[in-house]
C-alpha cells in the first residue's frame, strides 16, 4: 500500500478554504488551527455544527485525479513488466 500526500494550498496569509458540508458555507482557518491539539472541535461559523472533515470540492477532485494518475501509471509499469517477460 502507498500513501500519496496531498498538500493543501494556503492564500498569501496562511489561511486555507474549508466549506460546511451541512450549510455550505465557506470559511478559512489557518493549517496550524487545525492541526492544534488543544483544539478539541472545529464548528462551522454560520450554522454551528461540527463535522469530521470541511475540505472543499476541489480537494476531493485533486485527490481522485491523483489516485487515477498513480493507479495508471502502476498500470503502465505492469504491461510493460507482462510485454517484457512474453517476449522471451
Amino acid at each position: 500500500m502507498k500513501n500519496i500526500e496531498i498538500s493543501i494550498l494556503t492564500d498569501n496569509d496562511g489561511y486555507v478554504l474549508l466549506k460546511c458540508l451541512t450549510c455550505g458555507e465557506i470559511f478559512m482557518l489557518k493549517p496550524s488551527d487545525i492541526e492544534e491539539e488543544s483544539k478539541i472541535d472545529i464548528w462551522c461559523p454560520k450554522c454551528g455544527l461540527k463535522h469530521d472533515t470541511y475540505l472543499d470540492d476541489e480537494v476531493y477532485e485533486l485527490t481522485n485525479r491523483m489516485v487515477q494518475n498513480y493507479v495508471t501509471d502502476m498500470l503502465n509499469v505492469f504491461t510493460k513488466n507482462i510485454k517484457k517477460i512474453f517476449k522471451k
